[in-house]
């Protein structure tokens, strides 16, 4: 009678489960390794529209959430401007416009409100997504943006331009106010934030 091959326990599965694992970790290491200024600079034909009217831009934010932002070109003032979706309760309007002051002296930009000013636009509005300041709330950078996982994710994402908002890979989030934070105050030697690092001399006090 012919003896019957042992059975072993294989550990395939265990394998399977901890690459998947390994990859998730990966992931989101490569996740964390694009910075907020990294993933606008490869977005910036998203996010920057000159050319588009009020109208237009209201648009476009009338169906974001709160914190959502596009830079454009103002037709009166000349200056760009950006403009920040609010909650859909705010008042006079559900867009707030603050205009981008350029220091001549110094060649740099800040908000009118705000004293604090930045080498380049990209920076500027870093800054503004982890700090609040003279806005209500942080912006928030559009969920495909934020989530990207690679360069050619945001590159892919960038070459759509405007045509962006309008496609199905802009995933739009809750219609909820961001939690508010509290405002930084910083002095003129002070490291800035998350945006830029503690050791990169990105952002300047005016």
């Amino acid at each position: 009678m012919a003896q019957e091959e042992p059975l072993y326990d294989f550990p395939e599965p265990a394998q399977h489960s901890e690459g998947k694992l390994l990859a998730l970790q990966r992931g989101r290491a490569s996740l964390k390794s694009i910075s907020v200024l990294d993933r606008l600079l490869l977005t910036v034909p998203v996010w920057f529209q000159l050319s588009i009217t009020l109208p237009t831009a209201l648009h476009i934010l009338q169906r974001e959430p709160p914190g959502t932002f596009l830079v454009r070109k103002s037709r009166t003032s000349q200056r760009n401007v950006l403009c920040v979706r609010l909650t859909d309760d705010s008042v006079p309007s559900f867009v707030q416009q603050f205009g981008i002051r350029q220091q001549d002296s110094s060649n740099t930009l800040s908000l009118e409100t705000s004293g604090i000013s930045f080498p380049d636009l990209p920076r500027l509005v870093s800054f503004y997504c982890v700090s609040r300041d003279v806005l209500r709330f942080p912006l928030e950078l559009p969920e495909a943006i934020a989530k990207a996982s690679s360069h050619k994710e945001l590159e892919s994402i960038s070459h759509m331009g405007i045509e962006f908002w309008n496609s199905h890979l802009n995933v739009r989030g809750p219609r909820e106010a961001p939690k508010p934070q509290k405002k930084v105050e910083r002095g003129p030697w002070d490291p800035c934030p998350s945006c830029c690092g503690p050791s990169d001399s990105l952002c300047s006090s005016a």
